[in-house]
């Protein structure tokens, strides 16, 4: 058990991390028999969640509870007695309810169906999407004052609310997901290409005991379990960390990148960042309906070149709207110069999702000469020009 703390508290690694460490880390985990021996004279709040092997959506909502106010030192018993979880402040995961008022979180029962529908999503929600539901307000209050985000300052309204919808749709939706056995392809052949073997959800499947380990007794898996509850706590803090510091001042440079794309080409297909940004995960939630973008040119990182990147259909996709036109792609230096007439062209990716020239001129050039090839009349295959 030492060992598996050792390896989750070397996932504790921003500062952020280490300042809210004491409240990642469950001081006590119960079974029932210890739960009736210490706890009930002594501890005002605890969470209960079952025993035997543990998963990642329970790990992840009694992390959360841990980050606010109200359960920020509870104590945590696992089991499945219904006499000892119904007399615990808030249930998890097990006892077959869903009830916001009296803090019972289970989603295994007949019948459930609940999505985050408040944030657009149509993943059926584990206990940790319910958690994230209900108190997710206060655990990224607590982030944002207690980690020093943003200078300590609140966020206003409309950011708290963006910043809670993105670490669902980013971090959490992928743990309801795996918890209820929904497949994250969607389509005729939903056969997945490979695995994913490092979700968070299987990380806290290895911390369970193996099932070949004759020594791991009740107390020894609860030890497993409050790694796994430091590990999940860990992830979550940094995904609001990123969340605050990096998506949100991102959000803020689309917004207006967006304002201004009409000034910049006349139609809004093409946007122009002022500052290189992460900027997929933003297009689509803010970009007019009527009107999409194609593709977003910005300087390269290293300050010495434009890209031109094609919008992605969805964040995460790697299928573009409108890739760039086919006889430049795998193309660089002089071969794409001659082709595109643009003189300091660098390449067009074999893909055509991204291409670059020295200039940002040329580079709004490729964009806009890429949209109207994309528009021209397709030829016929014996009239096409040989690459």
């Amino acid at each position: 058990a030492v060992g598996v703390r050792a390896t989750a508290a070397m996932l504790l690694k921003s500062a952020l991390c280490a300042r809210l460490a004491p409240a990642l880390a469950p001081t006590l985990v119960l079974t029932a028999e210890e739960y009736v021996a210490q706890v009930v004279p002594k501890q005002p709040v605890v969470i209960a969640t079952h025993d035997g092997t543990f998963h990642c959506d329970e790990a992840l909502a009694v992390a959360m509870l841990r980050l606010t106010p109200t359960f920020k030192e509870a104590a945590v018993v696992r089991t499945r007695d219904p006499q000892v979880y119904g007399a615990a402040d808030v249930v998890v995961d097990v006892g077959g309810t869903y009830d916001a008022a009296t803090k019972r979180y289970d989603h295994h029962q007949r019948g459930f169906e609940e999505v985050c529908a408040e944030c657009g999503r149509t993943t059926k929600l584990s206990s940790a999407g319910l958690t994230w539901r209900h108190h997710g307000r206060d655990v990224l209050r607590t982030i944002v004052r207690e980690g020093g985000l943003a200078e300590g300052t609140p966020l206003s309204a409309d950011d708290e609310a963006a910043v809670l919808k993105r670490v669902y749709e980013a971090f959490v939706e992928h743990v309801d997901g795996i918890d209820n056995g929904l497949a994250a392809c969607v389509g005729d052949d939903a056969r997945p290409r490979y695995a994913l073997s490092t979700t968070l959800s299987a990380r806290v499947g290895r911390l369970n005991a193996r099932w070949n380990d004759a020594a791991a007794d009740a107390t020894a898996v609860n030890a497993r379990f409050r790694a796994a509850v430091e590990l999940c706590g860990a992830e979550l803090v940094e995904a609001v960390e990123d969340a605050t510091l990096s998506w949100l001042p991102a959000r803020r440079v689309v917004h207006d990148a967006l304002a201004k794309s009409t000034d910049d080409d006349g139609d809004g297909q093409v946007v122009v960042l002022d500052t290189a940004c992460p900027w997929a995960a933003h297009i689509h939630a803010l970009e007019p309906p009527d009107r999409p973008v194609a593709y977003v040119v910005f300087e390269d990182s290293k300050g010495d070149s434009w890209r031109v990147q094609a919008v992605p259909v969805a964040e995460g996709s790697f299928v573009t709207r409108k890739p760039l036109p086919e006889p430049w792609r795998g193309l660089r230096d002089a071969d794409l110069a001659a082709r595109t007439g643009l003189a300091s062209a660098i390449f067009v990716h074999a893909s055509g999702f991204i291409g670059g020239c020295k200039t940002k001129q040329d580079a709004l050039a490729m964009a806009r000469q890429a949209l109207d090839l994309l528009a021209a009349p397709e030829e016929e295959p014996s009239k096409r020009p040989k690459v």
